[in-house]
């Protein structure tokens, strides 16, 4: 507006008036620029805060989203540990339960076994109280009582004299339980020489030397 009055002036020839608009002009598009300027700066403001509070918004929003993986991890592996701990504890309590359960059946069988050792002690103790008894009776069931308790003494016998007879049988039984000469002769009613003679025709017959002991050697077979 300044611009085209300072132009009338021109044409009139008062430059004067020319020169003080143009001053006018001048200063209202100097303040006009400014404006522009300060407005485009406050513009420029806006944008660059604009761009902050969406920047601190992402970074928010990133660190909002890295602590829920970060939580999520944690109560994942938190829950595996439980169940690793609690699978374990549970193996740990079975794998007890077995060695309990093994040392019962063991005590068990110990005490079992124990139990029938001393029951066949007492089995062998008795029969060997009625063998020795049958052989003071002379009884006839004293050779199968024996053979019975003693099943090795016939086996061996056999296998030394495959063709030995029962009287025989009864006669190393005797020995083998120990009785002395005397002993014989009064159980089964003969005399001491009669004994005697008997078993130096054993000597003979399994060539047995003098020098061996006959108890020995029928122990010993």
């Amino acid at each position: 507006m300044q611009s085209k009055i300072a132009s009338a002036y021109k044409m009139l020839g008062k430059y004067d008036k020319e020169s003080l608009y143009l001053k006018e002009s001048s200063d209202m598009l100097k303040l006009n620029v400014e404006k522009d300027k300060i407005h485009l700066q406050r513009e420029l403001q806006n944008i660059q805060k604009d761009y902050n509070n969406e920047k601190g918004r992402d970074k928010i929003q990133n660190s909002i989203i890295l602590i829920f993986i970060i939580l999520s991890y944690v109560f994942v592996l938190l829950l595996f540990l439980f169940k690793y701990r609690k699978i374990k504890n549970k193996k740990k309590k079975i794998i007890e339960e077995k060695e309990k359960l093994l040392l019962f059946n063991n005590a068990i069988s110990a005490e079992k076994e124990d139990m029938i050792k001393k029951f066949q002690k007492f089995e062998k103790d008795q029969s060997f109280s009625d063998v020795i008894q049958m052989a003071k009776d002379n009884s006839p069931q004293f050779w199968v009582s024996f053979h019975q308790l003693y099943p090795e003494v016939y086996d061996k016998m056999i296998n030394v004299n495959p063709k030995i007879k029962v009287p025989e049988l009864t006669f190393c039984a005797y020995l083998y339980l120990g009785f002395s000469t005397k002993d014989i002769a009064e159980y089964t009613y003969v005399t001491v020489r009669a004994v005697e003679t008997r078993k130096s025709r054993l000597r003979e017959k399994y060539n047995i030397s003098s020098g061996t002991d006959f108890y020995n050697w029928i122990r010993e077979l």
